[in-house]
């Protein structure tokens, strides 16, 4: 699909069914991992997903989830799967950059509390979990 060719930024020519074999973009641990998957869901005859991620020309990573359904014949045998792949690399990004986020704010010497806009407390770091004797309040407005 076009979808596809977008993503992999592929030329329109080429055959999507050869991006494992054919291409660079995943490493070799990636691709058993594919195999696998697309063994497991020959094998079992049911759905199943994992994430991938691939390295382009450029060395920019992407990050996909792609789940399998399998195609079966009359006799309940698998002809064929069915696939989808959806782009998370901004899902994969944004969770990177909290985990960073995270490391950097439980370092701090000082209690760290993050707050919803309802007051609600969202995070606590290394700091604050340790004044748990403490009764905090927070101001209204």
């Amino acid at each position: 699909s076009e979808y596809l060719y977008e993503f992999y930024e592929l030329d329109k020519n080429f055959a999507c069914s050869a991006i494992l074999e054919c291409t660079d973009l995943y490493a070799h641990a990636e691709k058993e991992k594919m195999r696998a998957l697309i063994e497991s869901v020959i094998e079992t005859k049911t759905e199943r997903s994992a994430e991938f991620m691939i390295v382009m020309p450029d060395g920019r990573i992407k990050w996909h989830d792609t789940t399998l359904h399998p195609v079966l014949g009359p006799d309940g045998v698998t002809i064929g799967l069915y696939g989808i792949v959806q782009n998370i690399t901004a899902k994969k990004e944004q969770t990177r950059e909290q985990r960073l986020y995270q490391r950097i704010f439980d370092q701090l010497p000082a209690g760290l509390f993050v707050m919803d806009p309802k007051g609600t407390c969202v995070y606590v770091n290394q700091a604050g979990r340790t004044l748990k004797k403490h009764t905090i309040t927070v101001p209204a407005g």
